[in-house]
Order: C-alpha cells, then sequence, then structure tokens
C-alpha cells in the first residue's frame, strides 16, 4: 500500500479536526478500505480519500466522548483531551468533529451515504447506552455481542457499505457481513488482549465494564479457560471475515487479497 494515500486521508482527516492531534494511531478502518478497493483493482480516487478519513473522523469523535464517559486519561501514547482540556471542553471537540464530518459528506451530495452515516452514528450509541445500563454487571455473552455489534462493528459496516455505494461494486452484503464481523472480531481480540495484560489493572474494570473474558470466567480474576472460550469465540468472528475476502477474492489481485487476509491474521492472539 502506497504511504501517501494514507498520509491523504490523514491530511484531510486533521484539516477536519477541531484540534491538532499528533498520534493517529494505526489508521485501521483506512487501510482495510484501501484494501479491499485495491482488491478490485479500483484506482484509489480522491471521492475514497475523503470517504474513509469521515470514517476516521467519526472513529475520532466516539474516542474523544468514550474518553470523557469512561474517564480515560490517557489514548494513543499521550495525554487525553479529556486529562488536557477537561470534560467540556472535550465533548465540544467531539461535536464539532461530527459536525465538520457531515459538511463533508455533504460534499458527496448523496442521501445514501448521509442516512447510513446518520444510522450508524446511532447505533453506535446505542451500543453505549448499553454498556452503560450493565455497568458493574457482568452481561451475557449476547448481551456483550449485541453491544460490540453496534458499538464497534457498525462504523466497519457503514465504511464497507459506503465503498460499495462510491465504487459501484455489486457486493454490499457480503461487504457488509464484512465490516461486521471483523468488527466483532477486532473489538474481542483488543478485550482479550486487556484481559491478558493484566485484568487487575484493566481501566474497562475499573469502570464496572465487563468483556467475554470476564463473561466466562464469572469473575475478574485470570481464568485461563475463559482465555480459550474467549479465543474461540474471536476465532468464529474472524474465520467469518476471511471467509468472505477468499470467496470475493476468485477473480482479484491475489497479492492484494493476501495482505488484507493478513491483516485479519494479526488480530488472532
Amino acid at each position: 500500500m502506497k504511504l501517501d494515500e494514507l498520509g491523504k486521508i490523514k491530511n484531510i482527516l486533521e484539516a477536519n479536526l477541531p484540534l491538532k492531534i499528533e498520534n493517529q494511531g494505526k489508521m485501521l478502518r483506512s487501510k482495510i478500505g484501501l484494501l479491499f478497493l485495491k482488491m478490485f483493482d479500483i484506482v484509489i480516487e480522491e471521492k475514497y480519500l475523503k470517504f474513509l478519513a469521515i470514517i476516521e473522523l467519526i472513529h475520532n469523535a466516539s474516542l474523544f466522548h468514550d474518553d470523557v464517559i469512561d474517564d480515560e486519561t490517557f489514548r494513543r501514547g499521550q495525554d487525553s483531551l479529556n486529562k488536557v482540556y477537561g470534560e467540556k471542553k472535550s465533548i465540544l471537540f467531539g461535536n464539532l468533529t461530527l459536525s465538520n464530518t457531515l459538511s463533508l459528506l455533504l460534499e458527496f451530495d448523496n442521501l445514501d451515504l448521509i442516512a447510513d452515516m446518520n444510522n450508524c452514528v446511532k447505533k453506535m450509541c446505542y451500543g453505549e447506552l448499553l454498556q452503560q445500563d450493565k455497568l458493574n454487571k457482568i452481561p451475557t455473552i449476547n448481551e456483550y455481542i449485541k453491544k460490540t455489534r453496534l458499538k464497534t462493528a457498525s462504523l466497519f459496516k457503514y465504511m464497507m457499505s459506503g465503498l460499495v455505494v462510491l465504487s459501484g461494486l455489486k457486493f454490499k452484503d457480503e461487504f457488509e457481513s464484512f465490516g461486521d464481523n471483523f468488527g466483532v472480531g477486532f473489538q474481542i481480540s483488543n478485550d482479550l488482549k486487556d484481559y491478558i495484560s493484566g485484568v487487575e489493572n484493566s481501566s474497562d474494570v475499573k469502570n464496572g465494564v465487563f468483556t467475554a473474558p470476564i463473561i466466562y470466567a464469572k469473575s475478574v480474576k485470570m481464568d485461563f479457560s475463559a482465555i480459550a472460550k474467549t479465543k474461540d469465540l474471536m476465532d468464529n468472528y474472524l474465520k467469518r471475515a476471511k471467509n468472505i475476502v477468499d470467496n470475493l477474492g476468485i477473480n482479484s489481485n491475489k497479492k492484494v487479497k493476501s495482505e488484507l487476509i493478513g491483516v485479519i491474521e494479526c488480530l488472532k492472539i
């Protein structure tokens, strides 16, 4: 993947953030979006770069708000906005970012993209509300998956749907299914890494948020059988995502397909 493509997305992102953010993270969503387009030998035009920047903007806005909700003081190796500017300004930064995102999206003059973004953000909010309703309570695994599908996977799914709209590819169901399964697998992977690195010091646990390993363990103590069950759960979702890539990639760019599968495999623990 050309670095200048991610660099251009980053430039659009930074131009639409209400303040300078030194570390934009891995920009995983943009990388996946670019790889899917390249797998079908689609020329990366400005419209794709702008849309992927929109995805990153929505993600950033959600992080600004999440850090306030979770009282986080550290994000991507540096002090969070919540710590530097306080809760009120952090909320406003998140709101401004969403407003700038909508302004950028309006340039496409596509009602489907706008309606789908609205639906995506709504689902992300519902997912957070489900999480808040279960604070200090161990949810069922089905409740955890439902929350994860809304809070995390919705944005991946919207990205994939938007790429279909912009490219004219005829794989809407497959693209959206990839976004849903990859998004859930991605979050389970993050939650499992957090658990393995030290459940006692987990910020989620401190905030009363209990994830898949704790659900299986039925406590906040380290449990190796819970780790195994969580890995199986994660692998199931990532396997579905990989199978979609395999099936879509029959007549596609094999090198890019292999790179995309590599991104999926890297999430496994």
